[in-house]
């Protein structure tokens, strides 16, 4: 009962050896033996709150890449954060006073800085909403790797913080946490393909990497 592929291949070849030298005509394996079968892919998006408050918002994501029949290591995935800035807006501020840090990228941690994950943005959908996009084009990898964040929003000219950090379309379902939630409000694309959550809106897809 101890499965293992030690013990599995003296067991085949004992097998093969048997058909080789006593096996007969009618013993031949069936003609599309073994079936093939189609790749099964999981991919999907985890988050949590780190902290959050007027001027800043520090959140963590999860990204699990984790093909099946066969395993693969892939690379190409990219995801989006939207958020909401009409709270700035309302106060004379702009786009312009949003920031985004990196705090902890896994890829990078991990291959002592040889690769390091990416973060562009803020882009437009509408004139409320904006999104980060975070880019692992190129990085290879299966399982799940981890990546902070942090969006900063300064002052306005009177010095007061305006930013409500609770209302994006992205933080809807975190909490703060040091559990991972599941959500479907971050996207997530593969090789320009959306294979988990839903975009904010009319928001396209991005382009397909040639």
């Amino acid at each position: 009962n101890e499965v293992a592929v030690d013990y599995n291949a003296g067991f085949t070849g004992a097998a093969a050896g048997l058909y080789n030298y006593f096996g007969t005509p009618d013993m031949k394996p069936q003609e599309n033996f073994p079936p093939k079968e189609e790749p099964k892919q999981s991919f999907f998006i985890e988050g949590l709150i780190n902290q959050e408050n007027k001027e800043r918002k520090q959140f963590t994501v999860r990204v699990t890449s984790a093909q099946t029949q066969p395993p693969a290591y892939l690379n190409g995935f990219k995801a989006r954060y939207y958020f909401n800035i009409s709270e700035l807006l309302e106060n004379g501020q702009s786009i312009d006073d949003v920031s985004v840090e990196i705090y902890y990228d896994q890829i990078e941690s991990d291959t002592k800085g040889a690769f390091k994950s990416n973060v562009e943005g803020p882009f437009k959908v509408d004139d409320e909403t904006y999104y980060i996009e975070m880019d692992w084009t190129g990085i290879i990898f299966h399982g799940s790797r981890e990546l902070q964040l942090g969006i900063i929003v300064g002052q306005d000219k009177e010095y007061n913080s305006n930013w409500d950090p609770t209302n994006d379309y992205s933080r809807e379902g975190l909490v703060k946490s040091d559990d991972f939630q599941d959500t479907v409000n971050i996207p997530l694309y593969y090789k320009g393909d959306l294979v988990y959550g839903e975009p904010f809106g009319d928001d396209p897809e991005p382009p397909k990497t040639p």
